[in-house]
């Protein structure tokens, strides 16, 4: 993978990129994959970037590899993400937390395993089980302002970071009432009304949120900036999108919002998997 001081090198004139680095030394882990590019003294231009998955291949396309505040791999999602960053630049990380939010790591065991009444509820994962705990309202120090929302969680390690086609991209969500709180083993999406809550669950199952989160997201975990393409949307019943509606109804809603056209929704369907129930 191209380091960032190399972005805004216009000397690099050709880039092929392997997001799995088992296609190139078959049997080794390099995380982020394994790129080769082709640096020329008398080139001061747009670069030619080759993606490879596999059988896939994407390009040459010739674009600066600094467009964005990190490399978009393949240049087939840089049209679509300048379609969905052109019509709405509000983030949906105005809403998410950040790691460690409540300040608990993931091996946090400050709590009660057992339901005890006025305590809060606390979910973490431990040994690939999502499990619930209890705790004192009085021993949350960091954050009280979150504990009373409602909130959507997501695991933050997921899947490979993309090397697979199609992927998955994020573990499920879970919606849950308010009170609760989570340790370092979750992020959480935080809102007022259970019904946002639930719209909003749906948002992240689409495959239009998944793919967004997978130009950003290079290895299993997916950090509060994995995020950051993704766009805000209104929740609630007054919203343009009807969120009574299935996962894949709400998918194809989205496609047409941003514009998307019938190649563009191609690639994405054949880059991310459904996300089962």
């Amino acid at each position: 993978m191209i380091i960032k001081s190399m972005e805004k090198d216009r000397k690099i004139s050709e880039l092929t990129d392997y997001p799995d680095s088992n296609y190139v030394f078959p049997g080794v882990e390099v995380k982020g994959g394994i790129s080769y590019l082709l640096w020329d003294n008398n080139h001061n231009d747009k670069c030619k970037v080759t993606t490879i998955r596999g059988n896939d291949i994407s390009g040459p396309h010739e674009r600066y590899l600094d467009d964005f505040d990190i490399l978009v791999r393949d240049s087939r999602a840089v049209k679509i993400l300048n379609k969905v960053l052109s019509i709405n630049s509000t983030s949906i990380t105005t809403i998410l937390s950040v790691d460690k939010e409540f300040g608990w790591t993931s091996n946090f065991d400050g709590f009660n395993k057992n339901e005890i009444n006025g305590y809060i509820p606390l979910y973490y994962i431990k040994k690939a089980d999502r499990r619930v705990g209890w705790i004192e309202r009085e021993k949350i120090f960091k954050s009280p302002n979150l504990v009373d929302t409602y909130k959507v969680l997501i695991p933050k390690a997921g899947s490979d970071g993309g090397k697979k086609i199609p992927d998955i991209v994020l573990g499920k969500p879970m919606t849950v009432k308010t009170p609760s709180v989570c340790t370092q083993s979750f992020l959480f999406f935080y809102l007022d009304t259970e019904e946002k809550a639930i719209s909003l669950e749906k948002y992240l199952r689409t495959k239009f949120f998944r793919f967004l989160v997978s130009l950003r997201k290079m290895t299993q975990d997916a950090t509060k900036s994995s995020y950051q393409w993704v766009p805000i949307q209104d929740f609630t019943s007054n919203s343009d999108i009807d969120w009574n509606k299935s996962i894949d109804e709400i998918n194809n809603i989205l496609y047409q919002k941003y514009n998307l056209t019938s190649e563009d929704i191609s690639y994405i369907e054949k880059m991310i998997k459904p996300m089962k129930s």
